[in-house]
């Protein structure tokens, strides 16, 4: 890889720590270029015009760096899990379908107000079923979770939709960024708490990646203040 790299170079102990990767790239033959050579554990930086090699921290030799030092034990990942009861939430559910009215005027309100009242198909093939417009989602949901139905309809439609009755009869109308919508509630299942037994695998999971990035935090922090920072 031959991308420059912003480095702290310790001209005392001849070593580099690399700090991030640059978007910029530095001519050959300018002094300035770097041929970065990755060995075992150290990188070879050769300088173009002076060939001059010095060594590259890349980090603790491990087969797993950063990973806790602490034993994961069933008490650490309890005691994890319990501070994060909120990543293992299932969300609320629900199973509807919906008639979707896209012209707000006055008169399609009051219409489907009174066929959600009267429940009368006559009236809503006569007053209704011409007025019905194309949703540019889904026309049913089927134990869709409450985040899913908030990209379909927005917050404040997903509210009110999760806040109707389970009925086998229309129900509205609703108004979403979209227009109107009379809806039929097949089924709501309430959010549900998972227990550690349940998600044991994803606290694993959770907690190496999190120790890993606060002990790279930490090893990073160390070796920049062992370094002299040196502007060109």
């Amino acid at each position: 890889n031959n991308e420059p790299q912003t480095l702290i170079y310790d001209s005392v102990n001849s070593t580099c720590l690399l700090l991030r990767f640059t978007n910029e790239y530095y001519p050959a033959g300018t002094g300035e270029g770097l041929d970065i050579l990755e060995g075992e554990n150290t990188i070879n930086i050769g300088n173009y015009n002076y060939s001059k090699e010095i060594t590259f921290n890349v980090g603790i030799k491990s087969t797993n760096p950063y990973l806790p030092n602490e034993e994961l034990s069933e008490v650490s990942l309890n005691s994890f899990y319990n501070e994060n009861k909120h990543f293992y939430i299932d969300d609320a559910k629900v199973t509807f379908s919906h008639i979707f009215f896209r012209n707000s005027d006055e008169k399609i309100i009051n219409d489907l107000t009174s066929y959600v009242r009267t429940q009368n198909e006559e009236f809503f093939n006569n007053n209704l079923l011409n007025k019905i417009s194309v949703f540019p989602y889904q026309k049913n949901y089927a134990q869709r979770s409450e985040s899913f139905i908030r990209g379909h309809f927005g917050e404040k439609t997903t509210k009110e939709i999760f806040a109707l009755e389970i009925s086998s009869k229309w129900q509205g109308p609703v108004q979403s960024p979209y227009g109107f919508h009379i809806i039929k509630l097949t089924s709501v299942t309430e959010a549900k708490q998972k227990s550690f037994d349940e998600v044991s695998d994803l606290v694993l999971k959770r907690f190496i990646s999190e120790r890993r990035k606060a002990n790279l935090k930490l090893e990073l922090e160390k070796k920049i203040s062992s370094y002299q920072i040196i502007d060109d």
